[in-house]
């Protein structure tokens, strides 16, 4: 039996579309004020006379505290309600980015960042959730990496949007303009799915939590689990790395100012999300005859980033052709997000959905986010910025046997998902919340 026949292939919940939209925008302030720090680093770089290695910590820390929160609080969560969550760390994100605008010191800044990711820590992990309960298996991974878009745009947004605005009003009237529209749409969220949430059919809502232990097991225990995980993460080293540092790269190396280096950033952002949907369409729709192809297609992406990002930026000089090369590597780089989300949710049961989908982000971002940005300012410092986007992009082989491997175990795991009796069993899930299962 394949993934896609494993489950109820019913329509979505009538609230989806409505679910569906206001986490969409919810997500690009998410990453809007997670990346408008990209387009800033000049401009802090003068005001306080930091390394790079200082830069790439303040586009870090966000995701090294959502890495370490992300779990946590998406426990919490399963015993709350999902849209409470939501729209609870949307106002805290969203304060925590006005707060940026204030800061008198980068330590000070540093800490505003910290909050962000406080906020921030487990939003795409409930919100996964939600939607992969919302919507049926056949169209899970074209409505994650939809959703996932939204990441896309708000990056965009920041870097080159924040490129303008920090042209004409500077960086502290431009964390201020980034932080507000989140806390309008949290109210909005949160007044629209009342009326879902106080259904019950929330899981967390209105039903006995399990323990923390159990939870924690069932979301983990499907072999490909880690290995989705470690691929996406491997994958994320390349991406992270991209959003970063393009912009400087391109005010170093091309010539450009801060407005012209964030507007071209913002291509690459583009031709990224264009990716992220096209490779989570192609996913679905292999699936339906290859039920591996949720893992084959990041496999091929991942081998595709190393094989055009590498020699991009070690043999091919800055201009033109370069740039081109660039954009063609940021359409295939992010051909995990989609499929690589749709997979772990297809390999857990529906009650632990938000915590499996916590554990991937913590991964994610402590190792893929975190860990691209901080790596490639490390190695700035000691060999040069061109020569640490050359290399970074290796771990993307690495990847690419992360999923490869997955292909082995993905069918199985989503089939005892499903179907063992056992496997649900050991979370005691309630006979209201299983009938719910999609």
């Amino acid at each position: 039996m394949s993934p896609a026949t494993a489950v109820d292939d019913s329509v979505a919940h009538p609230r989806a579309r409505t679910a569906f939209i206001l986490l969409f925008a919810l997500m690009v302030v998410n990453y809007l004020d997670r990346q408008v720090v990209v387009a800033m680093f000049v401009p802090l770089k003068a005001t306080w006379n930091l390394q790079d290695s200082d830069l790439g910590l303040l586009s870090a820390v966000t995701s090294i505290v959502i890495a370490f929160g992300a779990v946590p609080l998406a426990l919490l969560a399963e015993r709350w309600t999902r849209v409470r969550a939501i729209a609870t760390m949307a106002i805290v994100w969203s304060i925590a980015t006005v707060a940026s605008a204030f800061a008198p010191s980068y330590t000070m800044l540093l800490g505003a960042r910290a909050l962000v990711g406080l906020g921030e820590a487990t939003f795409g992990a409930v919100g996964v959730a939600l939607l992969a309960t919302l919507y049926p298996h056949r169209a899970r991974s074209t409505v994650l990496g939809a959703f996932f878009v939204a990441s896309i745009v708000g990056t965009t947004l920041g870097i080159g949007g924040g490129g303008i605005v920090v042209h004409h009003w500077g960086w502290r009237a431009t964390f201020l303009t980034a932080g507000l529209p989140g806390i309008a749409l949290a109210v909005v969220f949160m007044a629209a799915m009342r009326r879902y949430r106080e259904t019950g059919a929330v899981a967390g809502a209105g039903v006995p939590a399990p323990a923390v232990r159990a939870v924690l097991a069932a979301a983990v225990r499907p072999r490909t689990v880690p290995l989705v995980c470690a691929g996406s993460a491997l994958q994320l080293l390349t991406v992270s790395m991209i959003y970063a540092w393009v912009p400087t790269y391109l005010a170093r190396y091309h010539g450009l100012d801060v407005r012209g280096a964030g507007l071209a950033a913002g291509i690459l952002v583009v031709a990224s999300g264009v990716g992220v949907l096209a490779s989570s369409a192609l996913a679905d729709r292999l699936g339906r005859r290859v039920p591996s192809a949720r893992v084959f297609v990041p496999a091929l992406g991942a081998s595709l980033t190393f094989a055009i990002f590498t020699p991009t930026f070690a043999l091919v000089p800055a201009g033109t052709a370069q740039f081109v090369l660039m954009t063609i590597g940021s359409i295939v780089m992010m051909s995990s997000v989609g499929p690589g989300a749709a997979v772990v949710q297809d390999v857990v049961p529906e009650r632990v959905r938000a915590t499996a989908a916590a554990v991937q982000a913590m991964v994610l971002n402590l190792v893929g986010l975190a860990g691209g940005a901080a790596l490639t300012g490390a190695l700035s410092d000691r060999v040069g910025l061109q020569a640490a986007l050359a290399l970074v992009p290796i771990a993307s082989l690495a990847a690419a046997l992360c999923f490869a491997l997955a292909r082995r175990t993905y069918a199985d795991d989503a089939s005892r998902a499903m179907t063992d009796p056992a496997w649900r069993g050991s979370i005691e899930v309630p006979p209201a919340c299983a009938n719910s299962m999609r």
